[in-house]
Order: C-alpha cells, then structure tokens, then sequence
C-alpha cells in the first residue's frame, strides 16, 4: 500500500478573497478622504462631511475585517495542529479494527486492502473522525 501526498489546489482559497476585499475596501476610504480634503479646500462643507463620514466607515469596517480573519487564521491553525483526521479499518467477517492516518480518497464503505488476520474478506472503512492528539489532552 503506498501513501498518497496530498495535492495542493491552484486558484484563490477564501482567506486570499477576504483579503483581497478588505484591500479593496481600504483603498476606496483612502481615495474617499482624499476626495474630502479636496472638498475642505475647496469650502464644500457638505461634501467634506460625507466624504470624511465614508472614508472613516470604510476605515473601520476594513480594520475591523483584517483583525477577524488574523484571529479566524490563528484559530484555524490552532485546531488543526492540535487534532489528526483518522479513518476506521474493519473486517466484517473477523471484526479485526485498525486505525490509520487519513489519505485523500477516503470515504466510508470503501474497500481498501486485505485483512491482515484473515486474509479471505477486505478492510473496509467504517468511520473518519477527528482525533486530538495525545499530548493535547494531557495539557488540557
């Protein structure tokens, strides 16, 4: 049985589009304010008031956005060093379990390898879940 390495996927994943809109936000508010202290010279009062409001709403909502997607990645992170997905091996004619690091592909019911102790049925998978490791649970 040979493992297989997972493969990277091409594109944009959603974190890079996330970034991508608060870049695009952020530069909108900073073209806004410079819009409003061409109003403030100009004497357009009105116009300085709503450009400054927009600029100082865009401002926010993208510092507000940089910092929920920092605290969302060191979370994501966190979780996924902390836990290992595993997948359920078992014989349905001996009920002979094993559990093994999960490969790309898995899914349950699929038939994967002869069973070690029988050797005349197939290991099938019966279950993937998540386990947290060892030293996680000590620490907790």
């Amino acid at each position: 049985m040979t493992e297989q390495q997972p493969q990277k996927k091409k594109g944009i994943n959603t974190f890079s589009t996330f970034y991508l809109i608060i870049l695009l936000i952020f530069v909108v508010s900073m073209w806004f304010l410079f819009r409003a202290i061409i109003f403030y010279q100009e004497g357009l009062m009105d116009e300085f008031m709503t450009s400054t409001l927009i600029a100082a709403m865009g401002l926010a909502t993208s510092g507000y956005m940089l910092f929920q997607m920092r605290r969302r990645t060191e979370a994501i992170t966190a979780m996924v060093q902390k836990s290992e997905v595993v997948s359920v091996l078992e014989c349905a004619k001996c009920g002979f379990k094993n559990l093994r690091k999960f490969l790309k592909g898995d899914h349950v019911f699929k038939v994967v390898e002869l069973c070690p102790r029988c050797s005349a049925d197939s290991l099938m998978i019966t279950a993937i879940y998540q386990q947290e490791d060892e030293k996680a649970k000590s620490q907790a």
